[in-house]
């Protein structure tokens, strides 16, 4: 764990990237859709050019997105 710490340290855009995936799935498991929203729209901007793409992905079916995590 120490070895993934340094390095993502390295560089932040990987640390951004890494993070919001990891707030993602962390969503995800507890199910709380406004928070997703409000992750995937606060780290937009910072992440690596080949998250954007599932972002972006993900808000064209946020509606979906939502009723999934509601009736799952």
């Amino acid at each position: 764990m120490e070895i993934l710490h340094y390095l993502i340290d390295l560089d932040s855009e990987l640390k951004a990237s890494y993070e919001l995936y990891q707030y993602v799935q962390h969503c995800i498991k507890i199910k709380d859709f406004e928070l997703l929203k409000k992750t995937l729209e606060n780290k937009q901007n910072i992440v690596s050019r080949y998250m954007k793409p599932a972002i972006k992905t993900i808000n064209k079916s946020i509606n979906d997105v939502e009723n999934t995590l509601k009736y799952d």
